[in-house]
């Protein structure tokens, strides 16, 4: 009985099945709550959206919001990510446009950061760096080494390239963007060793 007392606890619990992956288990302990918030959704909505469950996530949103409660940053944020994940541009798109103009939340740089992602894995590099761009310069370096991993992914040189410059010029002891662009040339010059041989 102290779940059904203790949403905080419930919504410990709930978090850690998630995060061991026993959803079943989290949905469970879910289901006998007699009040939900917004943070108990987005813990079992996070559960699902890790396991790449896309269809889960937003059947879960829905039913949220059948129940009264209005998404937060967090579940969008959760959504742009499984998007992103599942490779969903439009679907993607549409979650960050509707984050404004229905809910009237004001995106923040791990809004920005998801977007450029979901550009970046599906090869949209102008709309990243368009994305980029909407972001002030202190809250850059994020994006630019998420663009930095896609060019890798990718292996676009001169983006990359683009995409260290900035990331060095917001933090030149930035670790993560030298060993990206090492094992982005790496890359490069087994790729073309392939190409000739």
């Amino acid at each position: 009985g102290l779940i059904e007392r203790n949403l905080v606890l419930a919504n410990t619990l709930v978090d850690m099945y998630t995060k061991c992956g026993v959803l079943k288990k989290a949905r469970e302990v879910f289901e006998v709550l007699p009040m939900r918030d917004v943070v108990s959704w987005n813990v079992l909505i996070s559960g699902y959206a890790q396991l790449g469950q896309i269809k889960k996530v937003f059947y879960l949103l829905c039913k949220m919001m059948a129940e009264g409660i209005m998404p937060s940053l967090v579940s969008f944020l959760l959504l742009l990510t499984a998007c992103s994940h599942a490779g969903l541009v439009k679907e993607g798109q549409l979650v960050f446009k509707e984050m404004g103009s229905t809910y009237s939340l004001t995106p923040v740089s791990e809004h920005y950061a998801c977007m450029v992602d979901l550009f970046s894995r599906a090869g949209h590099f102008n709309q990243a760096m368009i994305m980029i761009g909407k972001v002030p310069s202190s809250e850059r370096l994020t994006l630019c080494l998420a663009f930095l991993g896609a060019c890798h992914k990718w292996v676009n040189m001169k983006l990359g390239r683009w995409a260290f410059q900035q990331s060095v010029m917001l933090d030149e002891n930035c670790t993560s963007a030298y060993v990206c662009m090492t094992n982005m040339y790496a890359a490069a010059d087994m790729h073309a060793d392939e190409i000739e041989g």
